[in-house]
């Protein structure tokens, strides 16, 4: 990854920052394999934001052709430093950091969303933001869960986690699938095998969506009965 520069933070959110940038820097890569480790990336404080952190990202121009990094990471002014979800106390700030250092490693993925809509490219990103996060160790999975924005982007995860086989190699699960993505250079690529994995599952008379559905909310209830939150007084998210 490259590095970070939190000098225009307040000294407690840029410990906190920083706190969590080592986290990613230092954790598991979850099927990432073209990585930037040079440049500084400047963490900003964005004033009354609709979002509670955002990354922003440029095409630049090498002599290998074009390609896309991380310009800047902006965290919400209004972000309470503590938030409790049941018996559990989560450090938000170092939440919303989290989500947003694994998009900065992850930017090279960007390269290979030429082929695929704006929404498929989307998802695939935001669930590599939350899901891997559950993947790799680099967030508790009740914090994902119970926090999450992108509930459609994790149920992906899921489910790709469940189906997906690499034609390449016969890895599983979710890693292969980004690490295919990078390999063919094609999202397309990558999910059109994904395609076949759920032909054959479907084949097989497995019901794709109800297994992954069934899974996503036992995870769920699971994380509730962990922190002690009250299930009967948060309905299952869609």
């Amino acid at each position: 990854m490259p590095t970070i520069a939190t000098t225009d933070l307040p000294s407690e959110t840029a410990r906190y920052v920083d706190e969590a940038y080592k986290e990613i820097n230092t954790g598991a890569r979850v099927g990432i394999v073209e990585e930037r480790t040079t440049g500084k990336v400047p963490i900003h404080i964005d004033r009354k934001p609709c979002y509670a952190g955002v990354t922003h990202f440029e095409p630049i121009y090498t002599k290998d052709g074009l390609d896309v990094e991380s310009v800047r990471v902006g965290i919400s002014d209004s972000l309470p430093t503590y938030i409790d979800i049941g018996r559990k106390r989560l450090n938000y700030k170092k939440r919303v950091a989290r989500h947003e250092f694994r998009h900065v490693l992850s930017e090279k993925l960007l390269r290979y969303m030429h082929d695929v809509t704006d929404r498929q490219s989307t998802l695939i990103m935001e669930s590599y933001a939350e899901f891997a996060g559950i993947k790799g160790g680099t967030e508790d999975k009740e914090t994902v869960l119970l926090t999450t924005p992108y509930t459609p982007a994790v149920k992906l995860g899921y489910f790709i986690d469940e189906f997906y086989r690499s034609e390449r190699d016969g890895k599983t699960g979710y890693a292969a699938f980004i690490r295919d993505i990078q390999r063919y250079k094609s999202a397309k690529m990558a999910i059109m095998n994904l395609g076949r994995n759920i032909k054959e599952a479907v084949d097989r008379g497995v019901d794709v969506g109800g297994r992954t559905e069934a899974i996503y909310k036992s995870e769920v209830m699971d994380a509730r009965r962990r922190v002690g939150v009250d299930i009967a007084a948060y309905p299952m998210a869609a």
